[in-house]
């Protein structure tokens, strides 16, 4: 039931293909789970981009869950919960929160 429910909301447009992966647990045993990788021939896929087209792309986008940057923001937020350290992750997050915090205080000027 949860494989099902993980396929019908990634695979949505097909851009990934799903994977088995070996992963440690906490408690040090290594199980098999499924993962989700990009198709790199897929139309969707960008690609290589920088930190500033990322977010940028990000900021406009929206997709069938809402506002992509909220998606981004969530995602940013239970990887820190758990403890996941996500660099580019978190890197995205930031200058979101900087870019919305900057054009917010523009249009209160």
């Amino acid at each position: 039931q949860v494989r099902q429910y993980l396929i019908a909301r990634e695979q949505v447009t097909s851009v990934y293909r799903e994977a088995t992966r070996r992963v440690r647990l906490d408690d040090g045993r290594e199980v098999r789970a499924l993962a989700f990788l990009v198709d790199r021939h897929h139309e969707q896929y960008a690609g290589r981009l920088s930190l500033a087209e990322q977010a940028r792309m990000v900021a406009g986008a929206v997709g069938s869950s809402g506002q992509n940057i909220d998606y981004v923001r969530n995602t940013a937020r239970h990887l820190a919960e758990l403890g996941i350290r996500d660099r580019q992750v978190m890197a995205l997050a930031a200058l979101l929160e900087a870019e919305s915090a900057e054009s917010a205080g523009l249009e209160m000027a």
